[in-house]
C-alpha cells in the first residue's frame, strides 16, 4: 500500500510507502512481443527519508526530470535524475525551514521553464495586410 503516487512524463512512477519512510520507483514498460503495458519491478535504489522525517507529498517537475518531496513539516527535498529514470540523486542545495506551521509549504506547483510548456497565443497577421 502506498501513501502518495506521482507519475512523470518520462514514464517513471514515484510512490511514498505507507509509513512515509521512503520513496520507491517503478517504470511503465511495454512488452515488444505482446504490446501489453505493465509496471516494472521496484527500483533497487529508493530514496530513504532522513532521520525523523516522513514524506507526505511528492510531485514531478514539468519535464519529469526533477522530483520534490515534502515532509511532515512542509520542508521540500529536491531530487534530480542522475543516470537512469529509476535512480534519483539529491540536489546539492537542501532547502530547510523550521518546524513551525508558519514556515511550512501549503501548496506546490512547478513553474514552466521550457518554451513548449507555456501557453502562448498564436498570433497571425491580419488578412487585410496579407494582400
Amino acid at each position: 500500500m502506498c501513501r502518495r503516487l506521482a507519475w512523470s512524463k518520462t514514464g517513471s512512477i514515484a510512490r511514498i510507502v505507507s509509513d512515509g519512510s521512503k520513496i520507491t520507483f517503478q517504470a511503465v514498460v511495454r512488452s515488444p512481443d505482446t504490446g501489453i503495458w505493465s509496471l516494472s519491478d521496484e527500483s533497487p535504489q529508493p530514496i530513504i527519508a532522513p532521520e525523523n522525517v516522513f514524506f507526505q507529498h511528492l510531485e514531478w517537475s514539468n519535464l519529469g526530470l526533477d522530483l520534490v518531496a515534502l515532509d511532515q513539516n512542509g520542508c521540500p527535498h529536491l531530487y534530480a535524475i542522475a543516470f537512469a529514470l529509476d535512480r534519483l540523486q539529491p540536489h546539492t542545495v537542501h532547502l530547510k525551514n523550521g518546524t513551525d506551521d508558519l514556515s511550512a509549504a501549503v501548496g506546490l506547483h512547478w513553474l514552466p521553464l521550457h518554451p513548449s510548456q507555456s501557453k502562448v497565443p498564436r498570433i497571425q497577421p491580419s488578412p487585410i495586410f496579407d494582400r
